[in-house]
């Protein structure tokens, strides 16, 4: 098996043991998004943000005194 095909293993897995939320009717979502709009409903930007600190780690600083 390849990395890439462990690495989508791994995740799938990792994935579907989270927690999950339970369904709730629609127009309970509407009246949870109507009151809380920026807590219920995240961008594409905030989500992948998310994804990457979860799954990729901090490193090692590869140049430790190169500067900006």
């Amino acid at each position: 098996m390849d990395n890439t095909t462990r690495a989508m293993a791994y995740l799938t897995k990792s994935l579907s043991q989270k927690d999950q939320r339970a369904p709730i009717p629609f127009e309970k979502y509407v009246k949870l998004v109507s009151t809380d709009p920026e807590k219920m409903v995240r961008n594409v930007f905030q989500v992948f943000y998310d994804m990457v600190k979860s799954y990729v780690g901090e490193g090692i600083e590869e140049y430790p005194r190169d500067t900006l």
